[in-house]
């Protein structure tokens, strides 16, 4: 089986034109086995000082990683469940798509840890 890598890239800054916007670029593996959890931290703090400067647009070819992002972002900064942030992320967004099991279960997981909403250091 082939492994396809995907890039979500979240723009943050004055919403004028998007490409006046600073950018981050997360790799990740967009398959039954990739993981985000990894990225969760570059990822949120990139979220939050994109929403301090004025506005910040998550982006994914495949929708399911960006929808993955603004889920968990959500878990970790409001202290939602992952049931509660799905809901907050599908009423807000009409072109989200629905997360794969693998996306879903490493929310899942993750909000169970001790260490959420941090990752443990093995990570």
């Amino acid at each position: 089986m082939r492994t396809r890598y995907s890039q979500t890239c979240l723009h943050w800054g004055p919403l004028t034109t998007l490409l006046q916007f600073l950018h981050t670029r997360i790799n990740f593996s967009n398959d039954i086995e990739g993981t985000l959890l990894p990225s969760f931290p570059k990822t949120f703090k990139a979220i939050s000082q994109g929403i301090e400067d004025g506005g910040v647009f998550v982006y994914c070819p495949s929708r399911q990683a960006s929808s993955a992002l603004a889920t968990g972002y959500l878990m970790a900064t409001q202290r939602l469940s992952f049931d509660d942030a799905w809901r907050q992320v599908v009423e807000n967004c009409s072109e989200c798509e629905d997360l794969n099991r693998n996306l879903k279960r490493q929310l899942t997981t993750w909000a169970k840890w001790p260490e959420f909403p941090g990752l443990p250091e093995w990570m």
